[in-house]
């Protein structure tokens, strides 16, 4: 490409051309002025005078046409940026170049009518992330945290307001070459899955992250299960004892009945009758309870549970904090996971026949680390087998046990918003670590 071709523009176009327009007409008056026998005194003054005027009218001539270019470039230039309170405007009222103007005008008008829809719409995807019950997290382009959501305050242990502007490494995320998100950690992630999706956010594309606990769907599944086959069991249960029990009653007051068959009776009528309270108990499963929250002290809390077992032993490790829950269903989460922990205890000593294990105390702790109360209840008893079983209805390793609590313990702490964990100790025996969010 030539050096011509690289400087072409209209700018330079109309500068030859005007150039040659003054050099033609000043060539054509001095033409004129020399056939006419002018004197050079003359023909000097003339040309002077012409070019003095002509020259400022070329000037003028240019400027009024490049103006008007000048200003639409400003006005497309700020269109460009997003910055819609500049509308060019123009003195010609008709023409190419009025109509030009009345275009960008109606070009910037509908640009800013998109611009204020779209950030309706993103507005409104800010406050639908506030109001999901599951982490969400907003990062620009460098993969740094903008915005997340109360939900993601309560998993993460602290207020996303702190840690915003920190990178996705930082917080246990990456992004994989593939596009991929992924936990750094994924073996204290297990059962957690990430959803990502790119929003426009100005001129910046951002990531959205939403956190989903698989492990917590399923769970919800097979509670529904649970609780549809226990609908349907107490149901029929109910309709079959019912007449039996009224049958039972009605042969045992006759005086003909002889005695052996009154025992039989009586077993069938006592029988039926525990069968259908324990029917009857069990249907609450299917019942949902409200939480009615209060504020209470740790250690007055801990001290109840614990009077509560006055021939057992005990160590506390208990910071004073102040407590949001529902005290007495927490209450009852506690004595449950303490009473296992006994029993634990009990079934070690009676196995090894090892009157230390009798000796040896509950541990119960309850600290503040980040954004949660953690409660832990240690035992030194047998330990965990089966824990996968652990949370399902029925369920249990004692033998005179009903496999109900742990159910309904981990509902009451989910209900709170925090979690129930069951794990083996690294020395003897188990834990149990309740984990309670203080945001309430």
């Amino acid at each position: 490409m030539s050096e011509i071709e690289k400087n072409h523009s209209l700018e330079r176009e109309l500068k030859a051309s005007l150039v040659i327009q003054f050099v033609l007409v000043t060539c054509l008056l001095c033409t004129v002025l020399f056939l006419a026998n002018t004197s050079n005194l003359v023909l000097i003054t003339i040309i002077t005078l012409v070019t003095l005027i002509y020259i400022p009218w070329l000037m003028h001539s240019y400027s009024a046409m490049i103006s008007p270019i000048i200003n639409l470039s400003n006005s497309t230039e700020a269109l460009r940026q997003e910055d819609y309170s500049i509308v060019a405007s123009t003195h010609y009222k008709t023409g190419i170049v009025s109509q030009l103007y009345k275009d960008v005008a109606l070009l910037n008008t509908d640009l800013r009518q998109r611009k204020d829809r779209y950030n309706q719409d993103v507005y409104l995807i800010y406050r639908l992330i506030e109001k999901l019950g599951t982490p969400v997290l907003v990062f620009n382009a460098k993969h740094r945290l903008t915005h997340a959501n109360a939900a993601f305050t309560k998993w993460y242990g602290q207020p996303w307001q702190t840690v915003r502007g920190l990178s996705a490494n930082r917080l246990g995320l990456v992004y994989s070459p593939q596009k991929e998100w992924s936990f750094i950690d994924k073996t204290s992630h297990k059962g957690w899955q990430i959803k990502s999706s790119i929003f426009l956010d100005g001129k910046d594309d951002y990531q959205l992250l939403m956190l989903n606990n698989i492990e917590s769907e399923v769970r919800e599944t097979q509670q529904q299960a649970w609780q549809q086959i226990i609908r349907i069991l107490s149901h029929e249960i109910r309709n079959s004892l019912t007449p039996i029990q009224s049958l039972a009653q009605s042969l045992l007051s006759m005086d003909e009945i002889s005695p052996r068959p009154k025992e039989a009776l009586q077993v069938i009528y006592e029988r039926s009758f525990s069968l259908q309270e324990f029917v009857t108990r069990y249907a609450t499963m299917t019942q949902s309870f409200k939480i009615n929250t209060s504020h209470f002290s740790s250690k007055l809390f801990i001290n109840k549970i614990v009077g509560l077992f006055s021939h057992e032993q005990f160590q506390l490790e208990i910071q004073d904090l102040e407590i949001c829950a529902d005290q007495v269903l927490l209450e009852q989460v506690v004595i449950n996971l303490v009473q296992n922990g006994l029993d634990s205890n009990k079934r070690k000593h009676t196995e090894t026949k090892d009157n230390t294990y009798s000796l040896l105390p509950i541990l119960i702790t309850l600290k503040k680390i980040k954004s949660a109360i953690i409660i832990n209840i240690k035992d030194s008893g047998l330990g965990l087998s089966n824990p996968e079983n652990l949370f399902v209805p029925f369920y249990t390793t004692k033998v005179d046990g009903q496999g109900i609590g742990l159910f309904f313990c981990r509902n009451i702490v989910e209900k709170h918003g925090g979690k129930l964990l069951l794990k083996a100790r690294d020395e003897v025996g188990a834990k149990a670590i309740i984990q309670l969010p203080t945001l309430q």
